[in-house]
């Protein structure tokens, strides 16, 4: 599978196209979330709604690679307030 079938897609979709995804984007993939989730934790945000429609794939053109964004933070809460809306934010 190559990464221009990534463009533009969710985790959720790329899931559900039944599509055997190689090992290496898989732990490119996972390496860079956990990545995103390490450093908002750090600033003492709980994302509170991980779930693949809301794990962005992407793909610069000619790059080989695949970025994963972060995106939807209306459920958002910070460590030490209330909770925080910040709805169709993308981090990444």
């Amino acid at each position: 599978m190559g990464c221009k079938l990534l463009v533009g897609q969710n985790l959720d979709c790329l899931i559900d196209s039944k599509t055997d995804i190689p090992v290496p984007i898989v732990r490119v993939i996972m390496k860079q979330l956990l990545e995103g989730l390490r450093v908002m934790h750090g600033k003492g945000l709980v994302h509170r709604d991980i779930k693949g429609l809301n794990i962005l794939l992407h793909s610069p053109p000619e790059s080989g690679r695949v970025i994963i964004k972060i995106a939807d933070f209306g459920l958002v809460k910070h460590q030490d307030q209330a909770l925080k809306s910040m709805k169709m934010t993308v981090v990444g």
